[in-house]
């Protein structure tokens, strides 16, 4: 299954400067680096981790929204 983003997120400025980026994925990557073959967590919740972004640092007033090139 495929999810094209078609939110006001596609105008969030990309950086491939780790240092730049402010907002990421709403669940950090698993610590293996891959996704488990089978998680029920996973499973479940696959649509919203692929979907909602989050502040990964502070961001203030007049600060720009910038996300990594890769979620």
């Amino acid at each position: 299954m495929n999810y094209i983003e078609v939110g006001g997120s596609t105008f969030i400025r990309k950086s491939k400067k780790y240092k730049d980026v402010n907002v990421g994925r709403w669940l950090p990557a698993h610590p293996s680096g891959e996704l488990p073959v089978w998680s029920p967590v996973y499973e479940r919740r696959m649509m919203a981790f692929d979907v909602f972004i989050v502040a990964t640092k502070d961001i203030k007033a007049g600060e720009e929204i910038v996300r990594p090139i890769k979620f």
